[in-house]
């Protein structure tokens, strides 16, 4: 974040501003509907075009597992969204799963920027430069992301940050594997006491004199 910030100060202000209004614009007062598809139903395609110029189509992913990640490159939250889905695509993709990350109507060169300097992710990136996909999905804020599985069909809808935990158990449900060991190694083990005891220790002051020792 501290680099989108230094490169507002550099003089692009205006464009970043300019590409600010008009995520607004295509996420909220621009007619996008309030719903888009709910879970159990057919997604439906995209309409963006990758960092070449080329179509990016949602058909082209069927039969594997696809993260839809909707996101603006001045969204802190969909950073941190991008950037642990970068290793859980590297964890997962030979089993089937890909993310898409559609960027919502900022330049290209913004969006590469983005990538080069924060993101350096490995997973396709398109850019939904005039908001239809969002309005097609009911995207009203970012993040949002959508799950589809291996027949497109919509099985779950992410309305803000997500954890990494927790997006890992659903994506490893729809992909039929287990969850990563490592995965399994970081979840937290200890208990609410144990951690109010480790609490305790780190507060407490010097240990209390033995009165043995005071009586000598």
């Amino acid at each position: 974040m501290d680099r989108l910030q230094l490169q507002g100060l550099s003089g692009t202000v205006p464009r970043t501003m300019a590409a600010a209004l008009l995520a607004l614009c295509l996420l909220s007062a621009c007619g996008a509907p309030d719903v888009g598809p709910e879970p159990g139903l057919i997604a439906p395609e995209i309409t963006a075009l990758d960092l070449e110029g080329n179509a990016a189509r949602l058909e082209e992913y069927r039969g594997r597992v696809v993260v839809l990640d909707f996101w603006t490159g001045g969204c802190g939250p969909c950073l941190v969204d991008l950037a642990q889905m970068e290793g859980l695509y590297r964890q997962y993709r030979d089993d089937g799963l890909t993310v898409l990350a559609l960027n919502q109507g900022e330049p290209v060169e913004t969006v590469i920027d983005t990538i080069e300097r924060l993101l350096p992710v490995t997973y396709p990136i398109a850019i939904d430069q005039r908001g239809e996909s969002a309005k097609r999905y009911g995207v009203r804020a970012v993040p949002t992301t959508f799950l589809l599985d291996r027949r497109g069909v919509v099985r779950e809808k992410i309305l803000g940050e997500i954890s990494r935990g927790r997006l890992e158990v659903m994506l490893t449900d729809l992909l039929g594997v287990e969850p990563s060991i490592r995965f399994a190694e970081s979840r937290p083990t200890a208990t609410p006491a144990s951690a109010d005891q480790a609490k305790h220790h780190a507060t407490a002051g010097p240990p209390a004199p033995n009165p043995s020792d005071q009586s000598r």
